[in-house]
């Protein structure tokens, strides 16, 4: 039985610590350096660090049983990439999908076209934790480059990605998670912000956290809204794998 897992995230690596310890013949797949560095201690599995297109997991899959999407939820692109190259390849599939908490203060937005405009109607300084990849649409909420803080992974694509849209330095934050409600409180406090702008990244993302700091600090909780998908939770995921 040979699996093949695509990682980056928390899930994926208690995933990949599972493989190694029942000693199951696996790949893992990463994009990032930072996805090679959280299985860095992790023996016994074939680490892969590439983008991957749905050629390349076709050509994965050719020498795979199983495949294990870990992928973070809002990481479209792979997941959708790893469907297709499925459909063709028809090995047992498995979703992971996180636990997420229950918003009860938020303000949700279908959209980042959406949550611009609510910005702009809207006064005040945001600490953003949606990541640098979704930099480009703040960039048309107004004096974007004086009320926005980024909280960005400590990577140097990161830092590219804010500086070529003219975030200083003063306004950037590059840290690696898990963050304590303690910690996010005071990263608000220190910008003054009015606003936490983040996605539902569930209980293993931080989520909890940044609801309870925001509630403390009577903060509104903007959030770039996602479906809840289908699939397996990560405990279930671990006792099917011990039972292969």
């Amino acid at each position: 039985m040979k699996v093949l897992l695509f990682a980056g995230t928390s899930e994926g690596r208690k995933i990949a610590s599972t493989l190694s310890n029942l000693n199951i013949d696996a790949t893992v797949c990463v994009a990032t350096d930072y996805g090679a560095d959280i299985l860095s201690d992790i023996t016994n599995i074939n680490l892969i660090e590439k983008r991957q297109d749905q050629n390349d997991i076709e050509n994965l899959l050719e020498i795979h049983d199983i495949v294990i999407d870990a992928t973070h939820p809002y990481a479209l692109d792979i997941s959708n990439n790893i469907l297709k190259a499925n459909e063709v390849k028809q090995k047992k599939y498995y979703r992971i999908i996180r636990e997420f908490v229950e918003l009860d203060n938020a303000i949700f937005f279908d959209d980042y076209s959406q949550l611009t405009h609510y910005l702009n109607e809207n006064d005040g300084n945001a600490l953003v934790t949606t990541g640098s990849k979704a930099i480009i649409p703040y960039t048309l909420v107004n004096d974007y480059k004086e009320r926005l803080f980024f909280r960005v992974l400590p990577m140097i694509a990161s830092l590219e990605q804010c500086y070529r849209y003219g975030i200083k330095g003063s306004h950037i934050i590059a840290m690696q998670g898990p963050f304590s409600i303690d910690l996010n409180k005071a990263l608000l406090k220190q910008y003054n912000c009015q606003y936490l702008i983040s996605k539902n990244t569930g209980k293993s993302g931080g989520m909890e956290e940044k609801l309870q700091a925001t509630k403390e600090m009577d903060i509104k909780l903007l959030i770039v809204s996602l479906e809840q998908e289908q699939g397996y939770r990560i405990d279930d995921m671990i006792e099917i794998l011990e039972n292969i």
